[in-house]
């Protein structure tokens, strides 16, 4: 709908004159692709649309059947925010001109940045990053960001599909990254290998965290028997209201652990 309607009536409508294109998709790869969808299930997927507020003009989505072959052209509108179907085509656009390996998935996560022409400020990156979290989630997750940069970490945007992480490193070692992605959520995730060498530091922090550093990371599978829960990543934390508790005591584990990277050998 978005790459292939037409804007008409001053951006308000989306007109799209063969309904056919409505089971055709854009490929990852650039490449189109006709998708193996059938009619009723192409129904509910417009119902589907509907439910989240899009009206659709020209197709009856109580009939039993359609007829793609005689079917007339549809009008699109969102009547609640009519500027969003604005953003849908141009997004589609996006996702289909403008993919390359590391932009994946620009239409799902609505990345309007591959649209401009300046590299954004990693700031200002990590800030859309936040915005869904809580409010001292989002001040603790900005402090450490401009702490650490200012005390020579790089941060460096990856992106994999919808999975996206904000990984800060010292000298080519990763400390943490945040990361979001639809499995886990928002999590930190911190990469400490140095913990041996201040105990007296870990001492300090409550029993809960102590037992989960001491427990160490890696794959669930192999060293701890469990499913895996990604343990590879690092030590999980999710970036929610729980990390409050503990915000003061990853700060200064994140000290000691960057110490360690910088001390000379």
């Amino acid at each position: 709908m978005g790459y292939h309607g037409e804007l008409i009536e001053n951006g308000g409508v989306l007109l799209l004159d063969d309904l056919n294109l409505l089971t055709s998709v854009i490929g990852a790869d650039d490449g189109f692709m006709r998708a193996k969808i059938t009619v009723p299930k192409l129904m509910e997927a417009l119902k589907f649309l509907t439910d989240c507020g899009f009206c659709l003009d020209g197709i009856d989505l109580n009939a039993r059947s359609l007829d793609m072959s005689n079917a007339a052209s549809l009008k699109i509108t969102y009547p609640t925010n009519p500027v969003t179907l604005t953003g849908l085509k141009v997004m589609a656009i996006a996702q289909k001109d403008l993919y390359t390996k590391g932009r994946h998935d620009i239409f799902l996560r609505c990345d309007y940045r591959v649209l401009m022409d300046d590299d954004t400020d990693v700031a200002a990156i990590l800030k859309d990053f936040t915005a869904p979290l809580p409010a001292g989630v989002r001040d603790f997750c900005l402090k450490l960001h401009e702490k650490y940069l200012n005390e020579g970490l790089k941060c460096i945007l990856d992106v994999f599909y919808l999975n996206v992480r904000l990984i800060y490193s010292c000298k080519s070692k990763e400390v943490w990254t945040f990361s979001a992605s639809y499995d886990s959520g928002y999590r930190m995730l911190i990469k400490a290998q140095n913990v041996h060498k201040y105990p007296d530091v870990i001492e300090t922090f409550p029993i809960p965290l102590q037992e989960k550093i001491s427990r160490g990371y890696g794959c669930n599978k192999k060293l701890f028997g469990e499913p895996c829960q990604k343990g590879c990543h690092g030590f999980s934390f999710p970036l929610d209201n729980s990390i409050l508790d503990i915000s003061q005591y990853l700060d200064s584990w994140l000290s000691k652990e960057v110490s360690c990277l910088t001390k000379k050998k």
